[in-house]
């Protein structure tokens, strides 16, 4: 039978076919030749420009979050060196002088402090570091955004108590910091100072009513009745329909201030 295939005349149909195997073996030949790509050797072989793109891309991935690693621990190691680099060039002004040539710090606060029979940690050492606004700045939103509300409350209050401190302070900012002064348990005195401020100067701000709110919570664990009770009146008459007035109603029915 095969015999009768290989002596019979050949059709036009032989012919196309003979040409087709022709052109797409010497094709594949050419093409295994220049890449050298066997098909024994899989995929990656036969396309490995995709193959590439594939790999670069996970490299990518890994390479991304490497870097967001290594970003947080750049910014800690930056803020050592800094803490470092000034408290030797303020070695280096003390050794020059004498004690009582220093002039005594201009600011109106301090850090340190007990809390419930415990030292509170004087994060900022201002005396010994000489932060500037800038820095001050930096360290509190870099706290603040780690919810580090202790620390983030120590250097936004250290530039804030400083002359002209509260002008490096925007809107947010300004909130934020009496948030976290009041949210660390700590500072309350400072935190009701702050959000003052922030009322004062931006009574159509969207955060007015909630800044009243924080100022209240820090009124009643301060033990401060009478102003408490001036800020239930305040929320009761104007915003009742809140969502603020239902988180300090809880307090309102636990204080048992009548009004």
């Amino acid at each position: 039978m095969y015999r009768f295939l290989l002596l019979r005349p050949f059709t036009l149909g032989d012919l196309a076919m003979r040409y087709f195997l022709f052109i797409f073996l010497g094709t594949a030949s050419v093409y295994c030749v220049t890449f050298r790509w066997y098909p024994w050797k899989g995929w990656n072989y036969a396309f490995p420009s995709i193959s590439a793109q594939i790999q670069l891309k996970q490299e990518n991935e890994i390479l991304k979050t490497k870097l967001a690693h290594m970003t947080g621990v750049y910014e800690d190691l930056r803020f050592e060196m800094e803490k470092m680099q000034s408290k030797g060039s303020a070695g280096e002004e003390m050794s020059g002088r004498s004690l009582a040539s220093i002039a005594p710090s201009s600011l109106k606060f301090s850090p340190k402090r007990k809390h419930n029979s415990t030292d509170i940690a004087d994060f900022v050492q201002q005396d010994t570091y000489q932060w500037n606004s800038e820095k001050l700045l930096t360290y509190f939103h870099k706290h603040w955004n780690l919810k580090q509300y202790l620390e983030a409350a120590q250097f936004g209050l250290t530039l804030f108590f400083q002359p002209g401190g509260a002008k490096n302070f925007k809107e947010i900012d300004l909130f934020q910091l009496g948030v976290a002064s009041i949210e660390g348990q700590v500072y309350l005195d400072e935190g009701l100072q702050v959000l003052t401020n922030y009322i004062t100067h931006y009574p159509k701000s969207r955060y007015y009513i909630r800044a009243k709110l924080w100022m209240a919570l820090a009124q009643y664990k301060l033990g401060h009745v009478s102003e408490f009770h001036t800020s239930l009146q305040e929320f009761k008459d104007k915003y009742r329909n809140t969502q603020e007035w239902d988180i300090l109603s809880n307090l309102y029915q636990k204080s048992g201030v009548s009004l």
